[in-house]
């Protein structure tokens, strides 16, 4: 340290040199430093802000805030994001039951409700719009017990000679989607029932065709309510079905998501 010193008294433009270094450096970090109002970091809180014009704290509480808890919880306590799920999995399903909206866990693969064992070997994960009204399985579900699927994304595989690649297909601006499925409850009431569902699909539209020629029926966001009515008549649910969202952004991904093993962040970026 009395070197450094006796340097410094015995060059002192040496010191005059350091100390503007150190002022031309710290003007230009300043410049370049990201600040915010408010820190830039996750928040592990939830803000809702809803109108209720008339209503006392205590009807705000039931009709509002209790509500959405109950919905949330299913998402943010019992259900970790997936970035590979699979038949066979719950996943969280949105549907209409009772006078409300439930956020619930559902098996990927429907069981319907008048099968006569709880694992039948063959349990639909997609529903064909065009036979719907036709199929057993699904004709008495189309109009009553509707559901909406939230994804970020899909994957789906194009035939590429002897190996298929497989893509993961997303909206274009990145906001999320919700699948149009069917949902059935086996054992309906007891302890050991099953809530299950399948996810409707359709011709693909143009731009995805050529990765494979189905897609599932994403719903616009203006109809998600809409397709949860178990009011809504056969023809707004089949215009529905068919003004679906058709215009996607897609890339080409690894072949670790052909494992249900591999679940990762990772899955979904492009090679």
């Amino acid at each position: 340290m009395r070197k450094i010193i006796k340097y410094f008294v015995t060059y002192p433009k040496a010191v005059n040199i350091l100390i503007l270094f150190f002022f031309v450096f710290g003007i230009a970090g300043i410049i370049s430093l990201i600040s915010s109002f408010f820190p830039l970091i996750d928040s592990k809180f939830i803000s809702v802000n809803a109108n209720y014009p008339g209503a006392s704290p205590d009807e705000i509480e039931k009709g509002v805030i209790l509500k959405i808890e109950e919905n949330l919880k299913v998402i943010l306590e019992d259900y970790s994001p997936s970035f590979n799920a699979c038949p066979g999995m719950p996943h969280p399903v949105i549907a209409f039951e009772g006078d409300m909206t439930k956020t619930s866990n559902m098996i990927w693969g429907l069981i319907p409700q008048w099968s006569k064992i709880h694992n039948p070997k063959i349990k639909p994960i997609n529903a064909r719009s065009e036979t719907l009204s036709q199929k057993p399985t699904f004709k008495n579900l189309i109009n009553r017990k509707r559901c909406l699927v939230p994804a970020s994304g899909y994957y789906e595989w194009q035939s590429g000679g002897k190996e298929k690649i497989p893509h993961f297909i997303y909206a274009s601006n990145n906001s999320p989607l919700a699948f149009g499925g069917l949902y059935d409850t086996w054992n309906e009431g007891q302890e050991n029932s099953i809530y299950s569902y399948a996810i409707i699909t359709k011709t693909a539209s143009q731009s995805i065709h050529f990765i494979h020629d189905r897609m599932p029926v994403v719903v616009p966001e203006q109809h998600w309510m809409d397709w949860l009515n178990p009011n809504l008549s056969s023809d707004s649910v089949n215009q529905i079905i068919k003004n679906s969202m058709g215009y996607f952004s897609f890339h080409p991904v690894s072949n670790m998501v052909n494992s249900p093993r591999n679940d990762s962040p990772t899955l979904v970026d492009p090679i």
